[in-house]
């Protein structure tokens, strides 16, 4: 940017001796070329407010999952807290968004799943009043509602702030909050944590907008059988895009969560409850896809790439990109990122859409 401000400088000075030699007084010339620098000097403040990170975290539970009672069904529940940043150079949040996937499966005594697994899942934002807190809420309102005031709240902090905050009761909710957001706020922190300790990616512009999207299915969920178990599998493909006013992703970050929740042929869970899940992103290489890969390369490293070649495009150019084969991915991709991409798109074009 200083180069740029710099040439730009210098251009208009030329122009203003050009100016002068052609009949313009010397004191116009001067006049706009301090016009320019100051323009330039402006441009340099920008870049420099301008340097902003992208993170997101996550906290993600099954510990409402029961096994099947004489008088309830089994069940499987994947429970999501998700928190995305934009933060400064002084990791002051400087725009937040906070959403939470519900995602419940039934099954019964024999292991059979009774929930329509090819139903898609929902964040709470998506489904809006929907959710149905307003008229559980002690302040009457919905949980959109509540989560907007949460995040208002944290905009300006850094995570010190955060943390000093007085809190109080039982779901120890914030003393200033207690008349805009009552839902218990600890998973949003612990993710928002998350969130800024992860934050470690380009600088987009200084009117950038943040979004997140999510795709969600149970599609390769499955009934127990006598000699394997059974499991809710809840796959939720995420983007999170800091995009200009213009609708160019200025930068973006993929991840997703693939959550197991296992029973067996007697309606009994088998896998762990108080485990926490993880994304792909934190599992890293445990993640295991290097070996499979036809390129050889990780889940993350792939992610990488895809999130490179989406960078600096509109939903329209990428849209327009072209694909090829079963997994239908980007063929400029093909040495480089070799997993369908088509649910992260789907992901990612909520977030554009739905940015502020």
């Amino acid at each position: 940017m200083k180069k740029t401000a710099l040439i730009l400088i210098t251009a208009v000075v030329l122009l203003a001796f050009a100016l002068t030699a052609c009949g313009q007084t010397a004191t116009t010339a001067a006049t706009t070329a301090a016009t320019a620098e100051t323009t330039a000097a402006a441009a340099e403040t920008s870049a420099a407010a301008s340097g902003l990170r992208l993170g997101f975290g996550s906290v993600v539970t099954a510990s409402k999952s029961a096994s099947v009672t004489a008088e309830k069904e089994g069940i499987a529940e994947s429970y999501s807290y998700y928190a995305a940043v934009l933060i400064d150079a002084d990791s002051k949040i400087q725009k937040v968004w906070i959403d939470s996937v519900v995602h419940r499966g039934n099954f019964d005594a024999t292991g059979a799943l009774t929930s329509d697994i090819a139903a898609l899942g929902a964040t709470k934002r998506e489904l809006g009043d929907a959710y149905g807190m307003k008229k559980a809420s002690p302040i009457g309102k919905e949980w959109w509602e509540q989560a907007d005031a949460l995040e208002a709240y944290f905009v300006g902090k850094t995570v010190a702030d955060i943390d000093a905050a007085a809190r109080e009761g039982e779901k120890n909710i914030f003393v200033d909050l207690k008349t805009s957001s009552t839902f218990g706020p600890d998973h949003y922190v612990e993710a928002l944590k998350k969130a800024v300790a992860a934050a470690e990616k380009a600088t987009p512009t200084a009117a950038t907008k943040l979004g997140y999207g999510a795709s969600i299915n149970a599609a390769k969920s499955a009934n127990a059988a006598a000699d394997k178990d059974g499991k809710f599998q809840s796959y939720n493909s995420m983007a999170i895009a800091a995009i200009d006013d213009a609708g160019k992703v200025q930068d973006v970050w993929v991840d997703a969560v693939v959550h197991d929740i296992t029973f067996n042929a007697k309606g009994e869970l088998t896998s762990d409850a108080t485990a926490l899940g993880a994304t792909k992103r934190e599992l890293g290489d445990a993640y295991g896809m290097k070996k499979a890969s036809a390129i050889g390369k990780e889940w993350w490293e792939q992610a990488d790439a895809l999130e490179a070649y989406l960078e600096g495009k509109t939903m329209a150019e990428i849209e327009s990109a072209a694909r090829e084969g079963d997994k239908n991915i980007f063929v400029d991709l093909k040495t480089s990122s070799t997993f369908g991409p088509d649910h992260y798109i789907e992901a990612l074009e909520k977030a554009v859409t739905n940015a502020q």
